[in-house]
């Protein structure tokens, strides 16, 4: 999502954002974050960001394991002591 109300966004600039979102295989890279794909390349793991999101009861899968006990069992020290949200599987 791209907050441009406050800019002036033209046609083209739209365009070229799209393009460039294209180029930089933003869909595909989405695609990959769901499936649990190892997309942070600088630590080579999966990023999980939809595993801290996920309040839906279904399970997120990493390398065949679900990792949402582990994150369900965390969560609430996390929110007690005020953490951010660093889980590291």
């Amino acid at each position: 999502m791209l907050d441009y109300s406050k800019n002036l966004a033209t046609e083209e600039t739209l365009g070229l954002l799209l393009q460039l979102a294209k180029e930089m295989r933003v869909a595909e890279m989405t695609h990959a974050m769901f499936r649990g794909d190892k997309i942070n390349l600088t630590e080579n793991r999966a990023v999980l960001h939809t595993a801290l999101r996920n309040r839906s009861g279904r399970p997120v899968v990493l390398d065949g394991e679900d990792v949402m006990p582990h994150v369900n069992r965390v969560r609430p020290k996390q929110k007690k002591n005020n953490c951010p949200a660093y889980f590291f599987f």
